[in-house]
């Protein structure tokens, strides 16, 4: 069982994404796999193409630069280009990945899952979600993004209620991490039982 963990941004996904690899399934990162692409011949030579070898200073990839692009008002077709570049190695890598793990259940963190029609790789899903004002928070004392920053981000995503109706099960992250352990904790009962059910 293959299942993706996503959410709007600053919901958690990546705590709960850690909090269920020590429990000690195989968890996967989409956006590290993303990263690790962007060195790619193919997909170097469709970004200058695109953009220009300023995003590759001294030949090395450089992230801020291409965000700055593709997150800027009225960006949304270079947003598009680089995600359909992308996000198909992205899935063919995980779905790699955990077939080479030979985990009965596995898990995946994919940020913009449902704004890419990810879905459909998956199992099931499972949507963390939190209070907009304690993202926020969280955002810009933990990770330091200014609201600018955060609005451009959160303007492509779905809306948290559409979120809600596409995913099979959801973990509300708005106290304290002792209560997302626990929680997490019988998230994870939940889909042993189901598996087993299943088997």
């Amino acid at each position: 069982m293959h299942i993706a963990i996503t959410g709007t941004i600053g919901s958690g996904k990546s705590t709960v994404a850690r909090l269920l690899y020590d429990l000690g399934y195989p968890v996967f990162d989409a956006d590290l796999w993303a990263k690790s692409h962007y060195s790619d011949l193919p997909v170097k030579a469709a970004l200058i193409d695109r953009f220009s070898e300023d995003l590759y200073p001294n030949g090395q990839f450089d992230p801020m630069a291409l965000a700055a692009l593709i997150f800027a008002p009225g960006a949304q077709d270079d947003l598009r280009f680089v995600e359909h570049l992308i996000h198909p190695l992205v899935y063919d890598d995980l779905m790699r990945l955990a077939k080479e793990s030979q985990a009965p259940i596995v898990f995946s963190e994919v940020p913009l899952l449902f704004e890419t029609g990810g879905q459909s790789h998956f199992d099931r899903v499972l949507l963390i979600t939190s209070d907009a004002k304690i993202a926020q928070h969280r955002l810009i004392t933990q990770r330091h993004l200014t609201e600018e920053i955060i609005a451009l981000r959160r303007a492509r995503q779905l809306d948290e209620a559409q979120k809600r109706r596409l995913a099979d099960d959801i973990i509300e992250n708005n106290a304290d991490l002792h209560t997302l352990a626990q929680q997490v904790q019988a998230y994870s009962d939940k889909i042993k039982a189901i598996h087993a059910q299943s088997s």
